[in-house]
């Protein structure tokens, strides 16, 4: 299991996180004309080498750990009644759509991570399944497949473009909660309702 990215608040590669967008959502200004429609965003990685996100209010269908992971491995050592459990997979974007990732939260007492939830994303699913069915971890995660990706200075030049709104007040808990509508939610975070009012008023201030 390799870790993509883990939430730091560090400086990272000579882009402070504050010109980052890595721990914070984002969503689209204009869904209709968006090949990402109405997502909800959750961008990993933001630095001089582009940006990876999760979709993360998405969803392909349910899916057992067994068809996820590597079987062999997961039935000769695990137990738990978990792997024959469906577990929802959202479709975490277009970039490399045939691979299965993790987003995983876990608690940490750290001051310098928003809302005491460290938020990692992990390429490689079995680790991760199999210290979970094992009782070894009780991480919230999120399995999707695919990713969203931005080449170097491509986001920048959407967000100049007004191609994004970014979500600064959205508690991360919300990100992993099943039976929400996260996109109404997002919005919600800006004090509207209706994306198209939240434009408008954005654009005649």
């Amino acid at each position: 299991m390799g870790v993509i990215y883990i939430m730091s608040t560090k400086v990272i590669s000579g882009m402070e996180v504050m010109h980052s967008l890595q721990g914070r959502v984002i969503i689209p200004s204009n869904p209709a004309q968006s090949i990402f429609g109405r997502a909800v965003i959750y961008i990993c990685i933001h630095d001089e080498n582009g940006a990876i996100g999760v979709v993360v209010n998405k969803v392909i269908g349910p899916i057992r750990i067994r068809d996820v992971a590597d079987p062999s491995r997961m039935l000769n050592s695990v137990k738990s009644k978990r792997i024959d459990k469906e577990y929802i997979v959202h479709y975490g974007g277009p970039f490399d759509n045939g691979r299965f990732v993790i987003l995983s939260a876990s608690k940490t007492k750290e001051p310098s991570v928003p809302y005491g939830i460290r938020i990692s994303l992990l390429d490689g699913v079995d680790k991760f399944l199999y210290d979970y069915l094992n009782g070894l971890h009780s991480n919230k995660f999120i399995i999707a497949k695919g990713l969203a990706a931005w080449e170097p200075d491509e986001l920048e030049k959407q967000l100049a473009k007004n191609e994004w709104i970014i979500i600064d007040k959205m508690d991360t808990n919300v990100i992993f909660r099943e039976n929400c509508d996260k996109w109404a939610l997002a919005l919600a975070s800006l004090g509207v309702s209706d994306i198209g009012k939240f434009v408008n008023y954005v654009g005649n201030a």
